[in-house]
């Protein structure tokens, strides 16, 4: 499946830009600004979309929200947004819109080293800034990447640039949820690996802990062998459940260091207009 999407890429690249009417207009990645603004829309899709996916994920796998919780944790998050916009909306064509991506950068950064930081005793409550605050940033990413990505695009060109541009956003957020489910699951398995590397029966540490959870059973049951056997299986379950917490803390370090590493490209990009641009954009 690979090499066959390694070839389809190339044929397709091939054929784009060998016709006359292409679906997707290659030939406007010439234009500096909006080949970098296309590649950080793809990270910023991945890296977003990516933390509005892993957050509910985590709310109900280990938290044990319902999804009625998990929804109205992402509320307040939501409702900033909308009240963001309409802000953006009316300084974004008065303000460098490098400068505006780059505090949304910053405020992306902060909410995913937050995020990082969970813990057992993580709660709703702890969780409200984070999300609060990733709203925020996403609209002062998203609406002055558009502007920023098209703005310096001859007129006629526009159209072009922007159906690659949104291209890229809905790849990225679709390559995000795929590339973080897989990490999840890579990263649990590494450390539950290191975990129970030193869980065994010659380990004080862990004897006088399995004892400690039969004797709590044994108050329950009259049976030696089940309430040991009850033990044994709540560490497990312990152990996954701290594997699952180190593996989504790994996946939000990830994305800060993916909005990091590709804050250099705001150097290619342009100041960014509202001459349509941003209509043409969405």
């Amino acid at each position: 499946m690979a090499a066959g999407s390694a070839a389809g890429l190339a044929l397709f690249v091939w054929r784009e830009l060998t016709i006359d009417h292409p679906v997707v207009e290659l030939r406007v990645l010439r234009h500096r600004s909006l080949a970098a603004g296309s590649v950080y829309s793809l990270v910023l899709g991945m890296g977003l979309y990516g933390v509005i996916f892993a957050v509910p994920v985590f709310v109900q796998d280990y938290l044990h929200f319902t999804a009625m919780q998990s929804g109205l944790l992402q509320m307040p998050g939501a409702m900033a947004s909308a009240v963001t916009m309409m802000i953006m909306g009316r300084i974004s064509g008065r303000l460098d819109a490098r400068a505006l991506i780059a505090i949304g950068a910053a405020f992306t950064v902060g909410v995913a080293l937050a995020l990082s930081h969970i813990n057992p005793e993580t709660s709703t409550h702890s969780l409200f800034w984070p999300l609060l605050f990733r709203g925020v940033g996403s609209v002062c990413m998203f609406l002055p990447l558009s502007l920023a990505t098209l703005g310096s695009l001859p007129r006629n060109q526009v159209s072009a640039g922007a159906g690659f541009y949104n291209l890229t956003r809905q790849l990225g957020s679709s390559i995000g949820i795929a590339l973080i489910t897989t990490v999840l699951a890579h990263r649990e398995a590494v450390h539950r690996a290191v975990l129970v590397r030193d869980l065994t029966v010659f380990r004080p540490e862990t004897l006088d802990r399995v004892n400690a959870y039969a004797g709590a059973f044994a108050q329950h049951s009259a049976d030696p062998v089940g309430t040991r056997l009850q033990a044994f299986r709540l560490l497990d379950r312990l152990v996954d459940g701290q594997s699952m917490l180190l593996s989504f803390a790994d996946v939000f370090l990830y994305v800060a260091a993916a909005f990091v590493v590709t804050l250099p490209l705001l150097l290619f990009l342009g100041k960014g207009r509202t001459t349509g641009v941003a209509a043409s954009a969405h």
